[in-house]
C-alpha cells in the first residue's frame, strides 16, 4: 500500500501561487511532519509504522507534488552544471605536470573527503588523523593520493553495512589496476602550460571518479547509520524525535513568514485582548477562552498567510462578494488551523444532531443497551453528519446539501412515527417536521443557539480544567539516553562532527499526550440536550482532540502564549 500524504497545506491558502514554489514545498513538508507528531493516524496507512514514514515520507511527498518536482528538476540541472564545472576544473588542475598546481587542489579534495566521512569515525581514529595531517612530501602527488584513497576505502569497509561491501570492493579493484601517470600528458607549449589543449591524465580521472564514489558512499553510510539508530528505538522514542523536529520547524517557519518573533507575539496579544476582561480567569489560560469562542463562531476559523492578505485576487473576490467571512486566528495556529476548522465543524454537527433529536420526542437514552429500535436515531443521524465533516476535512466533500437535508428529515420522521401511538403521522405533521428540520439546520435558529450555548459553555469549562497529574514512570528517563552515539564519549571531541540524535528524555511521553489529549475530562459528562450516549462519546472525542491542540500550542509557543 502506498504512503498516504495529506493534501498540500497551502491549497486552503489561495492564492498560493504568489509564494515561491520552493517555499510552498517547505511548508507542506512541515505540515506533514506536524501531522506525524499530532495526528499520525491521519497519515500512516494501515500496516505501516512511524519508522517507515520517517524513512520514506520525504520521497513519497516529493513524488506526489507536481509543482515542486519541476523545481527540483530545475535545481538538479543547475547543480549538475555547477558540479561539472567544479570537477572539470579539478581534473585540469591535478592533470598538471606541476606539483605546485596539483597539491592545492588535492588538498582541497582530501578536505572534502574528511568532512564527509568524519561523522562515521571517532575523532581519534587513524584515518581521521591521517586526513587531518598535511600531505607528505612527494614527487608524485597522484600516486600518493592513490594510496591514501585505498586506505580510506579499507577503513570505510570496516565500518559500513554489509550491503555496501560489494561497492567498496569494486572501487578498490579499479584502483588496483590504475593506469600509470605520464607527465608528458601535461606538456608545455612554447614554455607555458596549456592544460586545456592536452588530454586529461587517466590516473587523474581515476582519482576524481574514486573521490566522487567515496563522497557518495559516505552519504549512503550516514543514511544507513541514521536508519539503524532509529530502527533500534521504540515507537514512543520515535514519537519524541518526530515531535521535537516538528516543534522546531513549525516555530522557525512561522517566525520567518511573519517577519520575526516580535510580530508573532503582537498578533497573539491583540487576538487575546479581543476577549476583554474575564473575572476569576488565570491570565495564562485566557487564550483558551478566546479559542473556545472562535470554535463556537459561525464564521470558519482560518489563519491566513500574511503574504496572501491584500492580494489582487482576494481584493477582486471581496469586490464581487465572493470572499467568505473568516474568523482570523493568530500565527501560532498556522499549522493547527485545519484541525481547528475540523473541530469547529464537528461541534456544529453535534449541535445539529442534538437539535434534530429534540424534534423526535424520543425518551432520554441511558448508557445501557436497549432493544428499543427508536434509540438508534441518534447513531444514524450522527453517522450522516460525521461523514460530512470527515469529507470536508479530507477535501472529498460533494455538493449534495439537498440530499443530506432530505436524509436527515427522513430520520426525524421515522423516529417521530415510532413515538406516535398509531405508529404513523399525517401528511401535515410530516410537512411541519421537514420544515422544522430545514429551520433547525440554520445557525440562527433559537433551538440551535440554545443548544450551542450549552455545549460551548461546558466545552470551555472542560478545556480550562487543570490537567491530570500523570506519573512519568511509563517511560523512565533512565531507559532513554540523552544522546545516541556509537563508541565511547571521547574527551576533546570536535563539536558538530559526529551524528547525534538529541532529544528530551521525557519528550516521547509528551508526544503521546499531545496525540491523545491530556485534560481532566469527566467520562460521564452531562450537558442538557446532549445526554444521548452517542453524543456524549462524540463530545468527549472532540474535547480530547481540542485539548491535544492546546497542549501542542503550549509546547511550541509556551513562551509567547
Amino acid at each position: 500500500m502506498s504512503t498516504t500524504i495529506p493534501a498540500p497545506f497551502l491549497l486552503q491558502h489561495e492564492p498560493a501561487s504568489i509564494l515561491p514554489i520552493e517555499f510552498v514545498q517547505v511548508l507542506n513538508e512541515a505540515y506533514f511532519l506536524h501531522l506525524l507528531a499530532t495526528d499520525p493516524e491521519k497519515v500512516i496507512p494501515p500496516g505501516k509504522s512511524l519508522l517507515s514514514m520517517m524513512t520514506h515520507a520525504r520521497i513519497e511527498h516529493d513524488e506526489g507534488t507536481e509543482g515542486p518536482d519541476k523545481v527540483a528538476q530545475l535545481t538538479d540541472r543547475v547543480k549538475q552544471v555547477v558540479h561539472r564545472a567544479f570537477w572539470s576544473e579539478a581534473l585540469e588542475a591535478i592533470s598538471s605536470s606541476e606539483p605546485s598546481v596539483q597539491l592545492p587542489r588535492l588538498k582541497g579534495l582530501i578536505g572534502d573527503i574528511l568532512e564527509a566521512i568524519a561523522p562515521l569515525f571517532p575523532p581519534q581514529d587513524r584515518i581521521i588523523q591521517t586526513l587531518s595531517s598535511p600531505l607528505p612530501p612527494t614527487s608524485s602527488p597522484l600516486h600518493t593520493t592513490l594510496e591514501l584513497l585505498k586506505e580510506i576505502l579499507r577503513a570505510l569497509r570496516k565500518r559500513c553495512a554489509p550491503i555496501r561491501d560489494a561497492t567498496i570492493d569494486e572501487i578498490l579493484d579499479n584502483l588496483q589496476s590504475s593506469p600509470p601517470f605520464h607527465p608528458s600528458m601535461a606538456a608545455t607549449t612554447n614554455g607555458s602550460t596549456s592544460n586545456t589543449q592536452n588530454p586529461p591524465s587517466p590516473l587523474a580521472q581515476l582519482l576524481l571518479d574514486t573521490i566522487k564514489s567515496i563522497l557518495s558512499l559516505a552519504e549512503d553510510m550516514k543514511s544507513d547509520l541514521t536508519t539503524f539508530v532509529l530502527g533500534s528505538m521504540g515507537e514512543d522514542q520515535l514519537r519524541g524525535i518526530v515531535s521535537q523536529q516538528a516543534e522546531a520547524r513549525e516555530r522557525k517557519l512561522v517566525e520567518e513568514i511573519w517577519g520575526g518573533r516580535e510580530r508573532v507575539v503582537h498578533e497573539w496579544q491583540a487576538w487575546v485582548q479581543e476577549v476583554g476582561e474575564i473575572p476569576d480567569t488565570i491570565p495564562s489560560k485566557k487564550w483558551i477562552i478566546a479559542l473556545t469562542r472562535a470554535l463556537g463562531a459561525d464564521k470558519p476559523v482560518s489563519c491566513d498567510l500574511p503574504a496572501i492578505e491584500g492580494s489582487s485576487k482576494d481584493e477582486k473576490r471581496q469586490e464581487n462578494g465572493e470572499s467568505p467571512q473568516l474568523y482570523k486566528l493568530p500565527p501560532q495556529f498556522l499549522f493547527s488551523s485545519p484541525t481547528l476548522l475540523y473541530i469547529q465543524n464537528y461541534l456544529q454537527a453535534l449541535v445539529i444532531a442534538a437539535s434534530l433529536r429534540s424534534l423526535t420526542h424520543l425518551p432520554s437514552s441511558s448508557f445501557k443497551k436497549t432493544m428499543n429500535p427508536g434509540h438508534d436515531f441518534t447513531q444514524r443521524v450522527w453517522t450522516l453528519l460525521k461523514a460530512e465533516v470527515d469529507a470536508e476535512d479530507t477535501g472529498k466533500a460533494e455538493d449534495q446539501e439537498a440530499t443530506k437535508i432530505i436524509n436527515l428529515a427522513d430520520e426525524v420522521v421515522r423516529a417521530r412515527q415510532f413515538t406516535s401511538p398509531s405508529g404513523t403521522i399525517d401528511a401535515d405533521e410530516e410537512s411541519r417536521l421537514r420544515s422544522a428540520v430545514d429551520r433547525t439546520l440554520k445557525p440562527r435558529d433559537p433551538v440551535f443557539l440554545l443548544l450551542q450555548s450549552r455545549l460551548m459553555a461546558a466545552f470551555g469549562k472542560q478545556l480550562l480544567s487543570p490537567p491530570q497529574e500523570q506519573s512519568s514512570s511509563h517511560y523512565p528517563s533512565a531507559a532513554i539516553p540523552q544522546k545516541m552515539q556509537s563508541g565511547r564519549d571521547h574527551a576533546g571531541e570536535r563539536p558538530g562532527k559526529r551524528p547525534r540524535l538529541m532529544f528530551d528524555a521525557n519528550n516521547d511521553n509528551a508526544a503521546s499526550e499531545t496525540q491523545s489529549g491530556h485534560l481532566d475530562m469527566d467520562e460521564t459528562l452531562f450537558i442538557k440536550g446532549f445526554e444521548d450516549p452517542v453524543l456524549v462519546r462524540a463530545t468527549l472525542d472532540v474535547l480530547r482532540k481540542t485539548s491535544a491542540c492546546i497542549l501542542w500550542t503550549n509546547r511550541v509557543w509556551g513562551d509567547t502564549v
